[in-house]
């Protein structure tokens, strides 16, 4: 009992090289997509840190002239009380006193002078002469 078996011949197929373009464009666009998309959220985190650093550092300069400001209120405040206690002529002599001027006596003398206007000379402008001469001698004669 042998059995034959007849083989069945297969059908040539004429095999094309397959072409993988395809599926190489996909990738280089796809990760091109992918690269515009991270730089921009890279972009975007950044300028977000930015703003958020430069908002925060306006803060603190607000409140820092804030504080400057009541600084100087009070410091008017206690100028203007001072003022309004030296109201007599008797706290202003105290205070000059005080700060090294000295009273006047009553044998003091004010003299009021005239002091003489000084004569300023015009230059003369000399027409037809060398203007090197002219300004030696001006030099010269003084």
């Amino acid at each position: 009992m042998n059995k034959l078996v007849l083989a069945k011949e297969k059908p040539v197929i004429s095999e094309q090289p397959k072409i993988k373009k395809k599926p190489r464009k996909d990738l280089i666009l796809g990760l091109k997509i992918w690269a515009v998309g991270t730089l921009f959220l890279f972009l975007s985190g950044v300028s977000f840190a930015t703003v958020f650093a430069y908002r925060a550092s306006l803060g603190y300069e607000i409140a820092r002239l804030k504080k400057e400001i009541n600084a100087l209120k009070i410091q008017n405040d206690a100028l203007k009380m001072e003022i309004a206690s030296i109201d007599n002529s008797k706290e202003i002599e105290k205070i000059a006193l005080s700060r090294g001027m000295e009273k006047a006596t009553d044998n003091v003398m004010y003299v009021a002078i005239n002091l003489p206007e000084e004569k300023k000379e015009t230059p003369k402008t000399e027409k037809s002469g060398n203007r090197l001469i002219a300004l030696l001698t001006r030099v010269f004669n003084r």
